[in-house]
């Protein structure tokens, strides 16, 4: 089961026209709570509206390029959560964060030398995206 911490949002970065991706600050106390492996995810309890939303995002950042946890939020419409997060969050910002979960992660490892080929679509990409940067 996973925990939530409060974590800073180090920076917003506006990829696509209805997409943003969102790293989060790491305290150096929780870096060994917060380890994953390429294709886990991490959960988010949003405060919407008066209430608190969670939905679950995975990981884009690969751990063994990557100095940050950045997950990406593509806009659905009417979606309560990806809208706010789209338009109303900022560098500084808190959010409850989970630690890293799922077992959607790939046997191979960095440096091991050999084919590999991937087939995804739709939001299925975003954890391939973590998958072949590692």
């Amino acid at each position: 089961m996973a925990n939530f911490h409060e974590l800073r949002i180090a920076d917003v970065r506006q990829e696509t026209n209805d997409t943003v991706s969102i790293a989060f600050d790491i305290p150096q106390s929780l870096t060994a709570d917060f380890a994953y492996d390429a294709g886990q995810y991490i959960s988010l309890d949003v405060p919407v509206n008066g209430n608190t939303e969670r939905r679950s995002y995975s990981l884009c950042s690969s751990p063994q390029m990557d100095a940050e946890h950045r997950i990406a939020v593509k806009r659905v419409e009417g979606g309560k959560v990806s809208n706010y997060l789209n338009e109303s969050v900022k560098a500084g910002d808190m959010l409850s964060v989970s630690t890293p979960e799922g077992t959607f992660v790939s046997g191979a490892s960095s440096g091991r030398i050999g084919s590999y080929v991937f087939i995804t679509g739709g939001s299925g990409i975003t954890p391939v995206i973590s998958i072949l940067k590692s």
